[in-house]
């Protein structure tokens, strides 16, 4: 193995930077963009469901998501659903340009 590439948050794996080692499931077609389902918050139930609605739009880090998402989708912030329902129209073509934004040259899933 080689020595670790040097920046924060990189792993080298048998010669491979990796930036994390493992993964979270993404949906193979479109759906609706959910703001209040990016959460950490795992409660079950009604009441989980309506306090996820709830506290969504104070959250510093989704607001952060709409703002740089609006500026690769090239609009402004109140149009990013609008705009993500049609860029996602391509599917793949999508997840290629999120992905490119963060320069994720390549996913490894092992099920």
């Amino acid at each position: 193995m080689t020595a670790p590439v040097t920046e924060p948050g990189y792993v080298r794996v048998h010669r491979v930077p990796l930036i994390d080692d493992h993964a979270h499931p993404f949906g193979l077609t479109a759906d609706e963009l959910d703001h209040a389902g990016i959460t950490l918050d795992v409660g079950e139930g009604a009441a989980a469901d309506v306090r996820r609605r709830e506290v969504a739009p104070g959250r510093l880090a989704l607001e952060a998501m709409q703002v740089r998402l609006a500026g690769l989708l090239g609009c402004d912030v109140a149009e990013v659903l609008q705009a993500r329902a049609t860029a996602a129209v391509d599917w793949p073509g999508y997840l290629r340009l999120l992905f490119g934004d963060v320069g994720l040259a390549g996913m490894v899933l092992d099920g």
